[in-house]
C-alpha cells in the first residue's frame, strides 16, 4: 500500500500530461510569404494587397484569373516594388509631402471627386486613407528610381539620331498640301 500511494501522484501527474489539453492553444497570428533582402511580407499584407488589386481590376474591367495565378502574379509585383523601394531608400529617393498631397489632389479630380469624396470611395472600398497615401507615395517613389535609372542610361548621339533618319523608310506622300496664315515670331530687340 505504501507503495501506491508513493506512485500514485506520479501516475495522476503523467495521464495528466499525457491526456490533458494544452493550458495555451498556439495560435499563428501571420507567417511570412517572402524574405526581400532584410525584409519580409507577411500573409496579412499579401492578402490586403490580393484584395486592393482584385478591387483595381474589376474596375478597370481587367479579368481576374484563378486564385494561385493571381496570388502569384501580387506576390511577384509586391517582390518587385519591394526591390525598387530598397533601391531607392539607398540611394536616397523620398517624396515630400507636398508632392505627395498634389498627385492625390490631381487623381481625386481626374476621377472627378474632390479630395473628401475620395476619402469617401476609399472608405467605402475599405482601403485606409493612410494606407492609400502610403501606396501613392511608394508608386511615386519607383516611378521616380525607374525615370532615373532609365534617363542615366539613355544616350542618343547625333550620328545615331542621322542613322535612324537616313534608314527610315521614306513615304512618298501623294500631292501634300501645305497652308500656311500669317506666321509671326518675335524676336527680342537684341538677338544674341
Amino acid at each position: 500500500m505504501d507503495f501506491l500511494k508513493k506512485i500514485f501522484p506520479f501516475i495522476i501527474l503523467l495521464t495528466s500530461l499525457v491526456s490533458a489539453n494544452p493550458l495555451y492553444a498556439v495560435e499563428t497570428l501571420d507567417r511570412i510569404v517572402a524574405v526581400v533582402n532584410n525584409n519580409v511580407i507577411t500573409q496579412q499584407q499579401l492578402s490586403e494587397q490580393i484584395e486592393i488589386t482584385r478591387q483595381q481590376w474589376l474596375s478597370e474591367n481587367k479579368p481576374i484569373p484563378d486564385a494561385a495565378t493571381f496570388r502569384k502574379q501580387v506576390l511577384n509585383k509586391m517582390i518587385d516594388n519591394e526591390l525598387q523601394l530598397q533601391l531607392a531608400a539607398n540611394s536616397g529617393l523620398k517624396i515630400n509631402e507636398a508632392a505627395l498631397d498634389k498627385t492625390i489632389m490631381g487623381i481625386a479630380q481626374r476621377n472627378g471627386f474632390t479630395l473628401e469624396q475620395l476619402r469617401e470611395k476609399l472608405q467605402q472600398e475599405n482601403i485606409p486613407y493612410a494606407k492609400y497615401r502610403q501606396q501613392i507615395r511608394q508608386q511615386l517613389i519607383i516611378n521616380r528610381l525607374q525615370q532615373d535609372e532609365v534617363a542615366a542610361k539613355i544616350t542618343v548621339t547625333d550620328q545615331e539620331t542621322k542613322d535612324m533618319l537616313a534608314h527610315m523608310p521614306k513615304s512618298t506622300p501623294q500631292k501634300t498640301a501645305y497652308h500656311v496664315e500669317d506666321l509671326l515670331i518675335p524676336f527680342p530687340n537684341n538677338p544674341s
